[in-house]
């Protein structure tokens, strides 16, 4: 008999790469911490804060610390609802379709564990926010995988020949993490056409970023669109306003000819309750939504000369691919293993940290695997002089190891 106490084979993949890192390495001396989107991280300085107009407004909320309804205060509800309508054209949404959870992630296991069973397929994208293909293993899903192709656009060839009687959900990330692109309105049009026969396909759009889009390209929702299937949107109020420890975010489900209601009354209300409810602090979305949108602006602003500064210096290097970010703060490249001698991904971010102090995350992190290419996310929120010297190394450490040299 095994005496040991052993974790449950559902966990064995559910692996988060993002934080999994530090457990991995040693990152003692990473002067340079490029793994994980937080734009309050200390490393960071004092070039991003709360913005000032949400801090006040969550210290008169604190003394209302009694249990928030299950699903959410009504008032924050209906407020997330009317700005999905005016700001985003999501329309016929009230505030009983919003579900408030702490923080997007959450909000996404709340609508896959509501819906999912055991055996059930989830196609969602490569690269991928590895929650997804987590959550699903959790459940004992499967993750099926459909590539983003250069051009950030979704692989609709993928998507038709993997979706089968067994695919139940299907998620997007828009705008994406980590390569930063935007889909258009044809690619999510061409999504809705593909599953207008199968209306037991739950679409979820994670549109965490969805404010953070750069100028020249335009977000827009697929539940902006007429649509049959329902549409579960995922948002998260972390990285827009900069409170990425208030754990705020929220599900919008658009249900235009009522596929969903079994899933409503059965699923998602039912789980609220078991859950009990979200935090207090919920109340101060309204604010959020409807108060002073300066700071976006100007972390935006910021964001793209940054952007710039990184897609400059990777587009340099030989035997890479970058993919030019259009929203967040993330950039994704790929470099080619053979001609700098690597077998993993893995192994090339973890000798760029222990010889160059770079710490950043191996596309296997992002459920994207290729025998050519490793691919490597960098996070460009760091102060530009840290990223500066970082890409300075970061084409060294490569030069070093150029197999093509002459």
């Amino acid at each position: 008999m095994n005496k040991q106490i052993q974790a449950s084979h559902l966990v064995e993949g559910a692996q988060y790469l993002i934080r999994g890192i530090l457990r991995k390495l040693d990152t003692s001396k990473s002067w340079a911490k490029l793994n994980i989107g937080d734009p309050l991280e200390d490393l960071i300085g004092n070039e991003y804060c709360v913005p000032e107009h949400l801090l006040q407004y969550a210290s008169k909320i604190l003394g209302k610390a009694k249990y928030p309804p299950s699903n959410g205060y009504e008032e924050v509800r209906t407020a997330i609802a009317e700005h999905a309508k005016t700001a985003r054209n999501i329309n016929g949404v009230s505030r009983d379709d919003v579900w408030i959870r702490n923080g997007g992630s959450e909000s996404l296991l709340f609508l896959m564990m509501s819906y999912l069973n055991p055996g059930d397929e989830v196609l969602m994208p490569s690269p991928n926010y590895p929650v997804n293909s987590g959550y699903a293993n959790l459940l004992g899903a499967q993750p099926i995988f459909y590539d983003i192709m250069d051009d950030g656009q979704p692989d609709m060839k993928q998507i038709r020949e993997r979706t089968t009687k067994k695919t139940k959900m299907m998620i997007t990330i828009n705008p994406g993490n980590p390569m930063g692109n935007v889909f258009t309105k044809e690619s999510n049009q061409l999504i809705l056409d593909h599953f207008l026969p199968r209306p037991d396909v739950l679409i979820a759009e994670d549109a965490t970023y969805y404010k953070i889009v750069f100028p020249g390209y335009e977000y827009t929702s697929i539940a902006s669109l007429p649509h049959e299937n329902t549409i579960a949107v995922i948002d998260s109020y972390s990285k827009s306003y900069l409170i990425t420890g208030w754990r705020l975010g929220n599900i919008i489900l658009s249900d235009p000819n009522g596929y969903a209601e079994h899933l409503i009354e059965k699923g998602l209300n039912r789980l609220a309750d078991l859950f009990m409810c979200a935090n207090i602090l919920q109340l101060v979305i309204p604010e959020a939504l409807n108060g002073p949108q300066d700071h976006i602006q100007e972390f935006i602003k910021t964001l793209v000369e940054k952007k710039n500064l990184m897609y400059e210096s990777l587009s340099q290097i030989k035997g890479a691919k970058t993919f030019e970010p259009q929203a967040g703060f993330y950039i994704f490249t790929a470099v080619d293993m053979e001609r700098y001698g690597a077998q993993l991904d893995f192994d090339l971010s973890a000798d760029l940290n222990d010889d160059e102090g770079i710490l950043i995350v191996p596309g296997s992190g992002f459920d994207r695997k290729d025998r050519k290419y490793g691919y490597l996310r960098f996070v460009y929120l760091a102060p530009k002089e840290v990223l500066e010297k970082a890409m300075d190394r970061f084409q060294k450490f490569l030069a070093s190891r150029d197999h093509h040299r002459t």
